[in-house]
């Protein structure tokens, strides 16, 4: 509503269903959303390419998620792993809350829950405190465009 879009738009874009969408449309989105990134360009990818690069990415698609939590290369590319790891649980605890039906994201917290130890005591803790701001502190990797 804040971006001027219909909740059914807004969850097609989400997933990625819908292409050329304008530069001002987006920018209302990432404006309501408090986002500093809603897409990725060529140089975003380098910067984030051992999550788009771990075997944790399916099909291409990479998911910050998984990699945070079952690639080990994770705690040498994120700065503060411990608050990146608790920040993301957060979100997903938050997203789980608010869409209950979606089977993706079940099957995302079933994997992370069933695999990662780290994870599960993370979500064992029930910590749902919405986080509308942060910071993700990244090693810097080489980035060639």
């Amino acid at each position: 509503m804040l971006a001027g879009v219909s909740t059914e738009w807004y969850t097609k874009l989400e997933k990625g269903y819908i292409s050329g969408v304008s530069e001002e449309v987006l920018a209302a989105v990432a404006d309501a959303l408090r986002l500093d990134v809603i897409g990725v360009d060529a140089l975003g990818r380098a910067l984030h390419a051992p999550i788009f690069d771990s075997a944790t990415a399916r099909g291409g698609r990479a998911n910050s998620a998984r990699y945070h939590f079952l690639d080990p290369g994770s705690r040498e590319f994120f700065v503060d792993w411990e608050g990146g790891a608790a920040a993301t649980v957060t979100l997903l605890r938050a997203e789980a809350g608010r869409e209950p039906y979606d089977i993706a994201l079940r099957e995302l917290i079933g994997e992370l829950s069933t695999v990662s130890g780290q994870f599960s005591a993370y979500w064992g803790s029930h910590d749902i405190l919405i986080r509308h701001e942060g910071r993700k502190g990244l090693v810097k990797p080489q980035v060639v465009v």
